[in-house]
C-alpha cells in the first residue's frame, strides 16, 4: 500500500478500495518466461516429530537468516478469537525458562549479532533473526528457548501495548480508514479472511492467560512449524543444531482442521471508500489469485513487487492502466 501526497488546500480526503473480479490487461499464465522462479539449491529435511527444515545454503552472503515459522494466524480464528493469533506472537516476548522479559531475549540475540523479531499474518507467525555465520546454533538455540517454554508473563501490559497498537486502524471519529482491513472484507466478505490480523479493542480485551495457553498449546508444536535457515552455513551442521534444541520437542496429537478455502464468487468490481481527515489519500486494487499453493504463487509475488515497490512501480502501473484506458483520479 503506497500514500501519495495531497495538495494542502485539499479540505476533504478520501480512503478508496477498488476490488476487481479479473486482472486488468494480463494473466498469471501469460507471464514472461523469466519470471518462472526455479531454485534448486535448498535442502529440505523432516524431524521424527514433523518439525519441517528447509536450508538454503548461499556462501556470498555474510550472515544468516533463521525465520521460525508456525502454522497459525487470522484464518484459523473465529470472530470471537480475532487477533488471538497475533496477541500470543506478542506474549511469546514476555518470559520463558531462561529469560525473565522480553529485553534480556532481545539482549541474548543481539550478543549474536542480531535482533528478534515475529509478525503474524493470515495464515502464519514467524520468529526471525539474522545472525553472524558462527552464532547458528547458538541462535537455534534461543529460538528452541522462546518456543517452547514461554511463561506468558505481564499479560495486561501487553494488552494495553496490543489495544493501542488496533486503535491506529481507527480515524478520531471511529472509522476503520486501514485501506488492508477493508480490501480483505471486500474480498473475502463472511471468510475468516476478511477478519483483521490484530483483531478489535473488544476481542482483545477477552483474551486472558487461559484463552493464550490454549491457543498455543493447541498451534505451536513441532509438527506445525517450519525452520528456514538461508546464508553461509553447512547444511549438515543446521541439522544437527534443529535436531538437539527441537527434536525432543512431542508433535501434538490432535491436528487442528484445516479451514476451508472461501467459495463466495464474485460478482464483479467493487468499490469501497471512507472519509478521513489524513493528509494523504490511500488507494489499493486488488485482484483474487489461485493462492500460495498454485504452481505459478512465486511468479506472481515477482510481479507484485515489481507493480508495488518503489518509483519505477508506478511507472509500470501507470503505463499498464493507459493501455487499458483506466484513469485514476482523486478531487476535493
Amino acid at each position: 500500500m503506497h500514500k501519495g501526497s495531497l495538495s494542502r488546500q485539499a479540505p476533504l480526503v478520501y480512503h478508496v478500495v477498488y476490488k476487481c473480479s479479473k486482472p486488468c490487461g494480463f494473466h498469471p499464465q501469460e507471464l514472461p518466461p523469466f519470471f518462472r522462479i526455479n531454485m534448486p539449491e535448498y535442502q529440505r529435511t523432516t524431524l521424527d516429530n514433523g518439525l519441517e527444515l528447509v536450508v538454503a545454503p548461499l556462501s556470498y552472503l555474510h550472515s544468516v537468516e533463521i525465520i521460525c515459522y508456525v502454522k497459525v494466524g487470522s484464518r484459523y480464528e473465529s470472530p470471537a478469537q480475532s487477533g488471538l493469533s497475533h496477541f500470543v506472537e506478542h506474549m511469546m516476548f514476555r518470559g520463558n525458562s531462561r529469560y525473565s522479559s522480553g529485553p534480556a531475549l532481545e539482549q541474548a540475540f543481539e550478543q549474536l549479532g542480531s535482533g528478534i523479531n515475529a509478525g503474524t499474518d493470515a495464515e502464519s507467525t514467524s520468529y526471525f533473526a539474522r545472525v553472524h555465520p558462527d552464532a547458528v546454533a547458538g541462535g537455534l538455540e534461543l529460538f528452541s528457548i522462546m518456543l517452547r517454554t514461554p511463561k506468558f508473563l505481564y499479560l495486561e501490559i501487553e494488552r494495553a501495548i496490543v489495544i493501542e497498537e488496533a486503535l491506529g486502524d481507527f480515524n478520531e471519529v471511529g472509522a476503520d480508514v486501514c485501506a488492508d482491513n477493508r480490501m480483505a472484507r471486500l474480498l473475502w466478505q463472511e471468510h475468516p479472511l476478511a477478519q483483521t490480523v490484530i483483531g478489535t479493542p473488544a476481542t482483545i480485551r477477552t483474551f486472558g492467560n487461559k484463552e493464550v495457553e490454549s491457543w498455543y498449546h493447541q498451534h505451536y508444536t513441532p509438527d506445525n512449524m517450519v525452520i528456514s535457515v538461508a546464508g553461509p552455513v553447512e547444511p549438515q551442521a543446521v541439522q544437527q543444531a534443529v535436531a538437539e534444541h527441537f527434536g525432543a520437542w512431542e508433535a501434538r496429537t490432535n491436528p487442528v482442521p484445516e479451514v476451508a478455502a472461501p467459495s463466495h464468487p464474485l460478482s464483479g468490481p467493487e468499490v469501497d471508500w471512507v472519509h478521513d481527515s489524513d493528509s494523504q489519500l490511500t488507494l489499493q486494487l486488488a485482484w483474487r489469485t489461485e493462492g500460495r499453493a498454485h504452481p505459478r504463487a512465486e511468479e506472481l509475488r515477482v510481479l507484485r513487487r515489481m507493480l508495488g515497490e518503489g518509483s519505477t512501480a508506478f511507472f509500470i502501473l501507470f503505463e499498464i492502466l493507459s493501455k487499458e484506458t483506466i484513469s485514476l483520479f482523486s478531487s476535493p
